[in-house]
């Protein structure tokens, strides 16, 4: 399998990387965006990394909900069809 994209508010930071750490410590390979290098193009790093995932995580929360960012990635991946799956944090 290759990776898990974890999309996430960044007001949720803390729990998108426990939940990465976790993840990870079951052998699961993930990509969460604080892995971007400085001096890159983020939009296109996100782009791609989503675009090449093997499934997409949204940690779903009112905060996500409020996103620009994650609203826009949740779009990418169901157009992409990748396998989405939605773990609610908090809210509706």
């Amino acid at each position: 399998m290759g990776h898990i994209l974890i999309s996430y508010s960044h007001k949720d930071k803390a729990y998108a990387h426990k939940l990465a750490d976790a993840l990870e410590c079951r052998g699961f390979t993930v990509w969460i965006d604080d892995r971007i290098d400085y001096g890159t193009t983020w939009p296109q790093v996100i782009q791609g990394k989503l675009d090449s995932c093997d499934a997409f995580l949204l940690v779903a929360t009112e905060n996500a909900y409020q996103s620009e960012w994650v609203q826009n990635e949740v779009v990418r991946a169901k157009r992409k069809r990748k396998p989405f799956f939605a773990l609610l944090l908090s809210g509706e």
